[in-house]
């Protein structure tokens, strides 16, 4: 992994004003493998978390250690931390709404909504974060990308079948949830837009840290200071959000988000509530049918009409 961090040293202004990239090199494309699973399987993960933790405590542990993480990890590899003053301002925008906004408002949101696919709401991100990098970044929306979101759209609400309900008998929480899917995507086009100069790993780092901050002083004030019993698998779900999830995951995520428009790295999560609901039915015995298997079948042609090419680039 150090050998990636290596390259993003060289990641200058001048190069990130290139044209943009329409499909995944292979390293990006198998790092959006890793982080979809990783992020699907970590909605029951999450779940078994938060039988022994308050949500607001477990986004504290989570975010404030992999800021830390990253930052170490950062000066293993020889990057510095220094950023520039003119990204001071998109750094801490970004964090507002990708990392704040997102882990707060969505743990409220889908604690109001007593339907357990309620989750799959969250994943409407791709369809706020084409329409808003058309309009704010002027990024070109093909058709090949209309029809793959649309796609990708209907395998979402097949999987939801009915309990597409949940916004009638939980209006308050289908909203917060919505609005985490809106701040999600509005964090990903404010970064987009900046054009960072800084490697990712230290952007990554930097955002998770703002983002610790406000949601430890939340913690301390709703949740208190009192830590609850350690036990082996909700302690075991943290470290993996902790190493996985959130130091990994982000770092993938934001290096994807840098490499091709919006419209593009937003279908490619689409992957991750169909993974979740899978990993719901091994780990905690949901039921799998028909629906998830159409959905799939949706949802992966989406993908490769948004993310295959013809040939795979063999430039990394």
């Amino acid at each position: 992994m150090f050998s990636l961090l290596h390259q993003q040293t060289h990641h200058t202004l001048v190069q990130r004003m290139q044209i943009q990239r329409e499909t995944l090199t292979r390293t990006s494309f198998l790092l959006l493998v890793a982080l979809s699973l990783i992020w699907g399987l970590n909605w029951p993960i999450m779940k078994v978390a938060l039988t022994s933790f308050e949500p607001l405590t477990f986004r504290t542990f989570c975010i404030g250690s992999a800021a830390i993480g990253l930052s170490i990890i950062a000066k293993c590899a020889g990057l510095s931390l220094w950023v520039p003053r003119r990204e001071w301002k998109w750094l801490i925008l970004g964090s507002v709404f990708n990392i704040l906004g997102w882990n707060v408002v969505v743990i409220y949101g889908l604690d109001l909504m007593a339907a357990g696919r309620s989750v799959i709401l969250a994943y409407t991100m791709p369809l706020w974060g084409i329409l808003l990098s058309a309009v704010f970044l002027r990024e070109k929306i093909t058709i090949r990308r209309y029809c793959a979101l649309t796609l990708g759209l209907i395998g979402l609400a097949i999987l939801m079948g009915s309990d597409i309900l949940i916004l009638q008998a939980a209006p308050t929480g289908a909203l917060l949830v919505l609005g985490a899917a809106v701040s999600w995507a509005t964090g990903t086009v404010i970064i987009k837009f900046a054009k960072l100069t800084i490697p990712i790993t230290v952007m990554t780092a930097w955002q998770l840290l703002f983002a610790a901050i406000p949601i430890a002083i939340l913690t301390i004030l709703f949740e208190g200071t009192t830590l609850p019993a350690l036990k082996l698998w909700p302690t075991l779900a943290v470290i993996y959000n902790i190493v996985l999830a959130f130091n990994f995951s982000y770092w993938a995520w934001f290096r994807i988000v840098n490499e091709v428009p919006v419209s593009v790295s937003a279908i490619s999560i689409l992957t991750i509530p169909i993974i979740g609901v899978c990993a719901s039915g091994m780990i905690l015995h949901e039921q799998i049918g028909i629906q998830e298997v159409s959905a799939l079948t949706l949802v992966v042609s989406a993908l490769s009409m948004a993310l295959i090419p013809k040939k795979f680039t063999s430039k990394q």
